[in-house]
């Protein structure tokens, strides 16, 4: 089985699996796995102090700076926040930031009065459209300061990975729909209640707080990065904001988050007095997750995994050759794979012609993209493999050379590309005659505009070359 099967497989058993049904088996069929988990949780919870000391006195040991180690150790977030995740961070998510400050502002600038008015329902005798509104109004109201914080930082950890991913409009699609799911979870929930228990009237029920909106996102979150390492704070003497943090697999968490939501939703359906609305959770949870099997989420989210995990492997002191298989399977499959090519070149020093192979691809991605990284490529490996570097890169990277006054490797580049036929020959051999001229050679210089007449089909250069060798051959 290749890797791509593999990840494409797992992209499908950890979502279904992993955060729904094993959730739904433990909250329905085993409950007192609750008990369980919960029993193993206090007691990692317990040894946290001393593992974390070990930690210390081990940092100072490999001479860590007194900051760096308690940089690595402590977090100032409370503990059992999940605060962020190990995935890439693509790019400003504009929309998740600007849902965070929508929801502060509307907390602290918006009167009791108002909130009563915006609750799903809403207080007093609404009409159909005040319902309507409030359908999305509640999405951004929170009961209390750490309400909001604690919904505020997962709204971030998800958006973060997300919005990048998906694209800001497709994100801000997402959320919309996920707000939308959760009131149509909880209508339903509602109606059941009123049919199940006599005297239970609908209209007295009022919840608010964004949190089945970002349900939903942790529902996309599980099929789209379900590979992702969320850090988590553990308790450390009974502090109230700092914690020890921890990396868990996205998918015990989440599973565990949607098994505990499920079992409340439960009490929640028993109890009239029921304080957190978990049937919002388990509806904008479900409804995230349900779109995201829709538009196929798992196809990318299987490609990206198998760079996650080639790239973990790379940085594994053990896990170097599983790395490098992941990475020649990458390569077959995007052959313009950036982070492949450049472990696989580090990997290939002491092979040279799979090092030239690798080194040449890279140099050639990046002198297209982005020349100045290009050229810090260049100089890490120069002189070594310049010659298998193609023609049209060599004449780059040998005009950004010239243009720092490098006339050593300039003239290096200039002449292997010059030997090298195709659109780029002209140009090189005009930029080396060039060189050479500013150098005091002109023998060398009238020699290169020669070759240029003689090889080249390019009018404009033909015409330069004939001024320069004139002017070079009457001064030999």
């Amino acid at each position: 089985m290749t890797h791509h099967t593999s990840a494409t497989i797992k992209s499908y058993f950890f979502p279904v699996g992993g955060v729904v049904l094993t959730p739904f088996i433990v909250a329905f069929v085993k409950p007192e796995i609750f008990d369980f988990l919960f029993s193993l949780i206090y007691i990692i919870i317990f040894v946290a102090p001393v593992f974390l000391i070990f930690k210390i006195v081990w940092g100072f040991g490999q001479s860590q700076s007194f900051f760096g180690i308690i940089k690595n150790n402590i977090s100032i977030f409370p503990p059992g926040m999940i605060y962020n995740t190990d995935l890439e961070k693509k790019r400003i998510p504009y929309i998740t930031i600007l849902l965070i400050l929508s929801n502060t502002v509307f907390y602290y600038m918006l009167s009791g009065e108002a909130v009563a008015k915006g609750v799903f329902f809403p207080y007093g005798n609404p009409s159909l459209s005040d319902c309507i509104i409030s359908v999305f109004t509640s999405a951004f109201l929170h009961a209390s300061p750490s309400h909001l914080y604690g919904n505020m930082i997962l709204l971030w950890v998800a958006g973060n990975a997300l919005e990048p991913r998906l694209g800001s409009f497709k994100f801000s699609l997402s959320y919309v729909f996920c707000i939308i799911t959760t009131k149509v979870f909880v209508l339903i929930m509602l109606v059941m209640k009123a049919g199940e228990f006599d005297g239970f009237s609908i209209s007295s029920f009022h919840s608010l707080g964004a949190s089945g909106a970002i349900s939903g996102l942790i529902g996309i979150f599980a099929v789209r990065c379900f590979f992702a390492r969320l850090s988590v704070g553990l308790p450390i003497f009974f502090l109230p904001v700092f914690s020890m943090p921890i990396r868990v697999h996205a998918t015990f968490l989440i599973g565990l988050f949607f098994a505990v939501q499920i079992e409340g939703s439960e009490t929640q359906f028993n109890n009239n007095y029921c304080h957190i609305n978990y049937w919002a959770h388990v509806g904008g949870y479900m409804g995230g997750f349900l779109l995201a099997l829709i538009l196929n989420m798992n196809a990318t989210s299987a490609k990206e995994y198998t760079k996650v995990t080639a790239k973990r492997n790379g940085e594994s002191e053990f896990g170097h050759k599983n790395a490098k298989s992941r990475y020649t399977e990458i390569l077959k499959r995007d052959p313009k794979d950036e982070q492949a090519l450049r472990y696989l070149l580090s990997k290939s020093l002491y092979d040279k012609l799979s090092a030239e192979k690798y080194y040449s691809k890279l140099i050639a991605i990046l002198s297209s993209r982005d020349i100045k990284k290009a050229m810090v490529l260049f100089y890490t490996y120069f002189p070594n493999y310049t010659r298998a570097i193609d023609g049209m890169s060599l004449t780059r990277i040998g005009i950004q050379c010239y243009k720092v006054f490098d006339f050593h490797a300039a003239s290096v580049c200039l002449e292997f590309a010059s030997e090298k036929q195709g659109p780029w020959q002209s140009k090189a051999l005009y930029q080396l005659g060039i060189l050479h001229a500013e150098s005091g050679d002109n023998i060398l210089a009238s020699n290169c505009f020669k070759t240029l007449i003689d090889v080249s089909d390019d009018s404009q250069f033909k015409k330069e070359a004939e001024k320069r060798m004139k002017k070079y051959v009457s001064q030999c």
